[in-house]
């Protein structure tokens, strides 16, 4: 079945908006720029995605679904004593670490700017809270309580974030972290 003419263009014009947060950032995202790099028109955007907040929270519903989304469908259909190695090589490996640093930019664009503005602006809160959840999930047959299994899984999700944006200033060594995360999920 094909899919949906509403389904293309959301995604054609999500990928334009990720495009624009990556050149101009979120304060420089506009409709027009956004009708440029996608080739629709302006209503068109508006009919499609609404107005920027609903623009941005269309893009945080999209990575959360590509991070915390694809991890859970990863990690959930495996068997339960290799989910926490799964955790690992997904948060420390090159599909986390390396191969997405377009996500990257406009991960730290949306972070950034949920901090600075107003508190109803889209945040990516609800995506970290998710992976940490996950995290603590596969931790909590190994821990004597689940409130240390969320504060590990707390410390991991941190750490994997830390990584990312060290790694492309060349500060962290990711082998280094990688043993670490290994510690804090009680691998070694």
């Amino acid at each position: 079945m094909r899919p949906s003419l509403a389904v293309q263009r959301e995604s054609e014009i999500l990928d334009a908006i990720e495009a624009c947060i990556r050149e101009v950032g979120i304060g420089g995202l506009t409709t027009g720029l956004i009708a440029e790099k996608s080739g629709y028109s302006r209503s068109h955007i508006r009919h499609y995605l609404g107005n920027k907040a609903d623009q941005l929270q269309a893009l945080v519903n999209l990575y959360t679904e590509r991070y915390a989304g694809s991890l859970e469908e990863l990690v959930l259909g495996a068997p339960t004593e290799s989910q926490r190695d799964l955790v690992v090589r997904e948060l420390f490996g090159d599909t986390w670490q390396i191969s997405r640093p377009d996500d990257d930019i406009v991960l730290d664009h949306l972070n950034a700017y949920a901090s600075t503005t107003n508190p109803d602006s889209p945040s990516l809160a609800p995506m970290y809270s998710r992976i940490v959840q996950l995290v603590a999930h596969t931790l909590e047959p190994h821990m004597a309580e689940t409130t240390l299994a969320v504060q590990r899984a707390q410390l991991v999700v941190s750490l994997a974030y830390g990584v990312t944006s060290l790694l492309r200033l060349g500060i962290i060594d990711r082998e280094n972290a990688l043993q670490h995360a290994r510690a804090l999920m009680l691998l070694d």
